[in-house]
């Protein structure tokens, strides 16, 4: 698997984050994806070539509450969610981590 480029930023809100997804798609390009350091602002996003390319994990980091249910990727400018196969490998696995 190729090493995913990281970059770390404080980010204050959904909207800013969503934002922020887009415009890395479309200035650096790749798929981005995010993890967010519990009880701060820090959001670490992370890049693959494609959207195939983010690790499974980041499906559960970036679940919205309803709005988001399959996670979010930055992809082309817009926000899409992670593959059928992610979802169903997440599944098998047991969503919260039982791993």
């Amino acid at each position: 698997m190729a090493k995913l480029i990281e970059k770390t930023e404080q980010i204050t809100d959904t909207n800013q984050l969503h934002d922020r997804l887009k415009e890395l798609s479309l200035k650096e390009g790749g798929a981005w994806s995010f993890s967010i350091t519990p009880f701060s602002h820090e959001v670490v996003f992370v890049r693959a070539g494609v959207p195939s390319g983010i690790p499974d994990q980041y499906l559960e980091f970036t679940r919205g509450c309803g709005e988001y249910p399959r996670g979010r990727i930055g992809h082309k400018g817009k926000i899409i969610g992670f593959s059928e196969a992610v979802w169903i490998r997440e599944q098998n696995r047991g969503v919260g981590g039982d791993r």
